[in-house]
């Protein structure tokens, strides 16, 4: 998770903050679990949740 974050920064030239609510947040980061991280405006972050939530997704929202 963590790799795919700072890629995604650097590619974006934009810094980030990480929500995540959990205990531990270096197994959190350091995970290899199948996943998806997205980027979205924050005029589309609605919609896209709206859509994942209306196909059963669990989606967590990590940075602002």
């Amino acid at each position: 998770m963590i790799t795919t974050l700072a890629e995604m920064s650097f590619a974006s030239n934009v810094g980030l903050t990480i929500f995540a609510d959990t205990e531990k947040i270096e197994n959190f980061l350091f995970n290899e679990e199948l996943g998806a991280v997205i980027q979205v405006r924050n005029e589309d972050y609605l919609d896209i949740v709206s859509n994942l939530n209306s196909k059963g997704l669990r989606r967590l929202r990590l940075l602002k």
